[in-house]
């Protein structure tokens, strides 16, 4: 009588492994006017929940808590805060008659950057020499970065026009190259540049030499002055929270202690303002976002040490509660941290410097419920495969050993295989709530429960026409949902099912 195990399983199916119920008690029923059967045997208990979810923990005393870590959420690196893009040719003349020249100019940044003084791991700085007619005699010329030191002398250049040729070409490497870019004075992102014809008699008298110099791939290793004021979005993405154990779970979940700590970790010499933007989607697509607002992220002291904060929301200072009693299985994240949120600042930075922010979600399972909902639909379900009209009536018999600080009362429905309409049902509370003590641990089991539903041969002929089963349970801790709750690992729920059949079988005259 496969149907009747299906009935009765369906009732547990929300939280049972296959490994938990016990079919050896079912007994092959044979046609007789009235026959009573046990069919399940079922024992489940909150350690399995623990074993089948790796965001569930066990404290020392058995408590149940979620606890999910991730030590790096997003990582915004040195470049995003300080950007110095390719920088456009200068050009300058040299004449026989003024062969030297001084010129300044200013180093090209991004988003309003003002450098003081920097060291550069890489870059570039080239010079072509260029005349309109071909040197009689080798032209040397200098060119000299003022405010660029090495070994505590400017840098210099000696490009020289070899003798019947009109250009030349040399570059100078910057890797570790200091420069001040104020000048010694109260200026920012300044560069002096003095270009001289070493031996101008090698000219001739109308001839004149144009020097071109550029800044190309520079790449900083430390650099101060004041990086800007301005928004910088935070690398989105999505990590995954799903509680395996609790994900079918909606509506109604009050957890008391909910809490979620952003660390953060900085090598950057700046103060920040972080804007995270935090949407929680749970199983059903529903979607609850944390509120964060604008959350500081101090500078560090040094280049070296890591300035460390640790921001925690909770019931006091955010809607966490609404946050994770939605029951998150994904969280999405994006937003954006604002540079010197307070203006003007001595900033500093390195090539490895960045700002790391993680998450961490720590919350024990101490909550109440309030007709929280567990829906679920069976697709495919054949309740009768074989002689449906000899059964005149059908009664499902449960025992319910409740060692949950919960009350369950539950729907089933079975739908029409074409409409997905309900055609018949029943409706039952299966559970009352066991007792607990001040700190909601559960002091006892309820006392044993016994509840019946009968099927008559009418209801019987209608499910024939059902190939699937909504199964909707509504859980409530005691007192109407207000009893808090704390879940331990050595809570069991002990179900029995049994089948007491009426059959109206028409025997043979033989």
């Amino acid at each position: 009588m496969k149907q009747l195990t299906i009935l009765a399983a369906l009732v547990i199916a929300m939280s049972c492994s296959k490994d938990k119920l016990d079919f050896d008690m079912a007994k092959d029923i044979r046609f007789q006017p009235e026959i009573e059967a046990p069919l399940i045997n079922a024992t489940l208990s909150l350690e399995d929940l623990e074993a089948r979810d790796s965001n569930i923990v066990v404290d020392p005393d058995n408590a149940l808590r979620i606890k999910y870590t991730k030590d790096s959420l997003f990582y915004i690196s040195a470049s995003e805060f300080v950007k110095i893009p390719e920088q456009n040719p200068v050009s300058v003349s040299l004449q026989k008659s003024a062969p030297q020249l001084d010129t300044d100019i200013q180093l090209g940044t991004l988003g309003g950057v003002e450098l003081g003084q920097a060291t550069f791991s890489a870059g570039f700085y080239v010079i072509n020499l260029e005349t309109t007619s071909p040197a009689v005699s080798a032209v040397d010329v200098e060119v000299t970065l003022k405010n660029a030191i090495q070994n505590g002398n400017p840098i210099s250049k000696t490009v020289t026009l070899s003798t019947g040729e009109t250009f030349a070409k040399d570059s100078i490497d910057l890797s570790n190259i200091e420069f001040d870019f104020t000048g010694g004075q109260q200026k920012v992102n300044y560069i002096g540049m003095s270009m001289e014809v070493l031996n101008p008699s090698a000219m001739a008298p109308s001839s004149s030499i144009e020097v071109t110099t550029q800044f190309k791939r520079l790449g900083l290793e430390e650099a101060t002055g004041f990086f800007g004021q301005r928004s910088i979005n935070i690398p989105g993405s999505s990590l995954d929270l799903d509680i395996s154990g609790l994900d079918d779970l909606v509506n109604g979940l009050y957890l008391t202690e909910p809490k979620l700590t952003l660390n953060t970790s900085s090598t950057l010499g700046a103060n920040l303002s972080m804007n995270l933007d935090l949407d929680g989607i749970n199983s059903k697509g529903d979607v609850v976002s944390l509120d964060a607002g604008n959350k500081p992220i101090a500078a560090a002291d040094d280049p070296i040490t890591p300035k460390q904060n640790s921001i925690t929301f909770d019931k006091s200072n955010s809607n966490i509660a609404d946050f994770l009693a939605n029951i998150p299985a994904e969280v999405l994240y994006s937003g954006e941290v604002e540079l010197n949120p307070s203006g003007m600042a001595n900033n500093f930075i390195t090539k490895n410097s960045g700002v790391k922010v993680g998450v961490d979600v720590d919350v024990p399972l101490r909550l109440r419920a309030d007709n929280m909902q567990l829906d679920k639909i069976l697709d495919d379900i054949d309740f009768f495969s074989e002689n449906p009209e000899e059964v005149e009536a059908l009664t499902l018999i449960f025992y319910t050993d409740n060692g949950f600080p919960f009350d369950m009362f539950v729907d089933v429905q079975f739908l029409e295989i074409n409409t997905g309409d309900s055609i018949q049902g029943f409706q039952l509370p299966l559970l009352k709530a066991a007792p607990v003590d001040g700190s909601g641990r559960v002091t006892s089991n309820a006392p044993v429960e016994r509840l019946e539903v009968t099927f008559t041969a009418e209801m019987l002929d209608r499910i024939q026409h059902a190939n699937k089963l909504r199964f909707v349970g509504k859980i409530s801790t005691a007192n109407s949902g207000s009893q808090v709750a704390t879940l331990y690992t050595d809570y069991e729920l002990g179900i029995r099912i049994a089948a007491r059949v009426k059959l109206n079988v028409k025997l043979n005259d033989e």
